[in-house]
């Protein structure tokens, strides 16, 4: 069985991430990256779209998780995760990377990140 890797990196966003009453008022610029591993034999294939992982529905997906306003990239992390499961149930590992740029530390930070990555539930 071929297991193929899909990736979508450098996603932007504005978002509204975080603890500080500031960050959830004037947002900040995020990058997101995904990467999807599934069975790959039918599209490599069939040439056909509907056959494999649709890179504009995990876009999607994405952004609409982004829009929710969340305190912690663990949480807007796990709900992208959750979403792609709900959607591509074909999915065998999902591994998403959040990163805030320029986080209010106190000091020069480029971005704090959080990733993570999970096999399909079912496979446990």
């Amino acid at each position: 069985m071929p297991i193929g890797e899909i990736s979508l990196d450098g996603l932007e966003f504005k978002a509204y991430h975080g603890c500080y009453a500031a960050e959830r008022e004037f947002g900040n610029l995020f990058t997101v990256s995904v990467k999807l591993k599934f069975e790959a034999s039918l599209p490599g294939q069939s040439d056909r779209l509907e056959d494999t992982l649709d890179y504009a529905k995990v876009y999607s997906i994405v952004k609409e998780q982004m829009e929710i306003p969340s305190h912690l990239l663990e949480h807007v992390t796990t709900r992208i995760i959750e979403q792609l499961w709900k959607h591509f149930p074909q999915v065998l590992w999902v591994g998403v990377e959040v990163k805030k740029h320029s986080p209010p530390l106190g000091g020069i930070v480029a971005y704090t990140a959080f990733k993570l990555e999970q096999s399909a539930p079912d496979s446990n």
